[in-house]
């Protein structure tokens, strides 16, 4: 589903004059491309029928004629055209009053005309320079013009507006004027090259300056989408110019080289419209993380492969090398199976370290996510006769009711208190593990510093029998995950006392100093003991003290994937309770939609959009949902923490 994404700058919904305007400019350019390329198309066929009588004879040997090649070439081009200026009247259309989307367009429009072959050649006749020049001319200015300023619609940087007259008048002079020393038809390819490529360099250094230094999130995956889009024509240049010099054969004779050359044409019309196609998809902003995953998994698997190959001819060649040496035979196949073992053990190691790289280095992605989060432990665990026989210390009467990565949950009856209580163990499996035993003694005493009323209440820590545990206040009800699972989702009036109280409890561990980091649904309890449903937050073991050191929680997941906020994922050296508002933004969405907001096929892809894509709207699926509660879930998603709420008291009281 496409979604609403014009640029308030770029809006011409206030000017109606100027949209007006600029969509009769738009339309004028399009006849303008129109009536060019049919005037070129007599020249084009004249030009095609002029060929050699040893070639003519050798089509009419085969029964082919060279006037419906001729026709063939020519509607090749005009149906490569249609297809660059289709796209571009689909955004015409789905956004007629957006200047970037209409210059994007009007700058596709213009380059797929002048990379067709009809118009490349006629173009250099004298007679037609001028008016089939301007079309090559319109062209080159407007591929340039689009990487100054794609996606947002702003000339990045700011000097390069200067330069837009320069290109203007050095595109009429290379293409338009044959009495120009620098018309293009007497210049030889170096010097042809030496005029036009400065100007692919300066669009291709506004793009990737505008990527590294000032783009947004969303902007940097609209130009990935661009980047990825002229993968296409590139793939078409490789088939077209180096497959020739790899196959020489190709070209032997004038009827396997037209043939070839037919072929290539016609492959090519899908290739060089995955360009436009890439534009539309990035300005439409429909489904922008996936090219983030295949951009992703290509380099990994891309990489992995080019080194894998170089090792398998190394281990080739020096196999065969060894046994030519100590058996004076050849024994390809024996060495041939050697280097393919050698590679098939190498690829794991290589595809992690390959993944491992592309994730830091290209995405920023810090933390480790091939490793699922800890799964809960089976029971029973190894814990002590005392507790199989439901009795541990001075508790009694102890049953199972929670089992988590780390720990087990008993309820039991505290002895002096005369009350149900919880008991919190760590399991021995995980008493080894100093992480472990750490982070479970941080989290009591983090859960001991702090009394809420919506914060699970500590009464005691301890060891015994080798076994760690703290003493919290027993909650009799489910967890937020099982009552969601329960009545599928939550009107905003059911909501209303389950999001506020969580809120207050938020807001107090971030006014101690404290990050939660790990908020979801099953870590808030409903507490129904006394009749009335109390949300009361739990389980703060990875949970983070303000201007903390400790690199306890730099192991393992630093959230669940479904909530964890993209500074999380980034390893971030200032997180503050803004993750908490993400994930809080998250679980609000999940609760009023039953669903979850970014829902992926996999860990990397979930991880990639967190930090990339635009978060759904939850009137998608909720059309009644008010408005402002609407705006109120997706600036809490933000990306950035600068974007999102200060405090979660904020949140719910626009939500609500």
């Amino acid at each position: 589903m496409m979604q609403s994404t014009t640029d308030e700058r770029n809006f011409l919904g206030g000017r109606p004059d100027l949209a007006r305007l600029l969509r009769g400019l738009w339309l004028a350019l399009a006849v303008y491309l129109f009536g060019a390329f049919i005037y070129a198309v007599p020249p084009r066929y004249q030009d095609l029928m002029t060929v050699a009588p040893e070639v003519q004879q050798t089509f009419a040997e085969i029964g082919l004629s060279l006037s419906i090649l001729a026709v063939y070439d020519i509607l090749l081009d005009a149906l490569f055209a249609t297809g660059f200026v289709a796209i571009a009247a689909l955004l015409f259309r789905a956004k007629p009053n957006d200047v970037a989307s209409l210059a994007a367009g009007a700058c596709l429009m213009a380059f797929g005309v002048r990379v067709t072959s009809t118009m490349n050649n006629v173009a250099q006749l004298p007679d037609y320079a001028f008016f089939a020049g301007g079309a090559l001319a319109l062209g080159d200015i407007g591929i340039i013009s689009l990487n100054l300023f794609f996606p947002n619609g702003r000339l990045t940087p700011r000097w390069t507006r200067w330069l837009l007259p320069l290109l203007l008048v050095h595109m009429a002079l290379l293409y338009m004027l044959p009495f120009s020393p620098l018309f293009w038809g007497q210049l030889s390819i170096p010097l042809y090259l030496l005029n036009i490529l400065p100007w692919y360099h300066l669009g291709l250094g506004s793009t990737l300056y505008r990527y590294f230094k000032v783009a947004t999130p969303l902007h940097r995956q609209q130009i990935r989408w661009f980047f990825w889009g002229t993968l296409g024509p590139l793939a078409w240049f490789v088939l077209f110019y180096i497959s020739p010099l790899l196959l020489p054969g190709l070209i032997d004779s004038a009827l396997a080289y037209q043939v070839f050359h037919f072929i290539i044409r016609t492959l090519g019309i899908g290739l060089f419209l995955f360009l436009p196609a890439s534009i539309a998809i990035a300005i439409a902003r429909y489904r922008l993380f996936e090219v983030d995953w295949l951009i992703n998994r290509s380099l990994v698997y891309g990489g992995v492969t080019l080194a894998l190959s170089g090792l398998f001819a190394l281990a080739l060649w020096l196999v065969s090398l060894v046994f030519r040496t100590i058996e004076q035979g050849q024994q390809y196949g024996l060495a041939l199976a050697i280097a393919a073992l050698l590679a098939g053990i190498l690829f794991q190691p290589l595809r992690k370290r390959a993944q491992r790289f592309v994730d830091r280095y290209f995405y920023n992605i810090q933390i480790t996510y091939d490793h699922s989060p800890i799964s809960p432990l089976e029971h029973p665990t190894g814990m002590t006769e005392a507790i199989r026989q439901t009795r541990f210390s001075s508790f009694r009467n102890l049953n199972l009711v929670g089992s988590g990565g780390m720990a087990e949950v008993y309820r039991a009856e505290h002895p002096t208190l005369g009350k149900a209580v919880a008991i919190k163990i760590l399991a021995p499996a995980r008493v080894q593990d100093e992480t472990f035993r750490k982070r479970f003694q941080r989290e009591a005493q983090i859960v001991a510093q702090l009394q809420h009323p919506n914060i699970v209440r500590m009464y005691d820590i301890g060891e015994e029998q080798g076994l760690y545990y703290m003493v919290m206040e027993y909650l009799a009800g489910p967890d937020l995950a099982v009552y969601l699972r329960q009545v599928g989702r939550l009107t905003l009036d059911t909501a209303r006392p389950l999001l506020t109280q969580t809120a207050v409890a938020l807001d107090y561990a971030h006014a101690t100093g404290l990050v939660h980091r790990d908020i979801k649904p099953s870590n808030i309890l409903l507490d129904e003991t006394d009749g009335v449903q109390r949300a009361v937050l739990t389980d703060f073991g990875i949970a983070r003290q303000k201007d903390s050191r400790t690199q306890l929680t730099h192991t393992g997941v630093l959230g669940t994937f479904d909530y964890i906020a993209p500074e999380q994922i980034q390893a971030a050296a200032n997180i503050d309770g803004r993750a908490d508002i993400y994930a809080f933004g998250i679980l609000t969405y999940q609760l009023l939609t039953g669903q979850l907001p970014f829902q992926r096929p996999n860990v990397g892809a979930l991880i990639l959009a967190h930090l990339t894509a635009l978060p759904p709207s939850a009137s998608e699926l909720i059309p009644d949902l008010p408005p402002l509660a609407v705006a109120a879930i997706q600036r809490a998603m933000a990306k950035a923490p600068s974007d999102r709420y200060a405090t979660a008291g904020e949140f719910v009281a626009d939500l609500l």
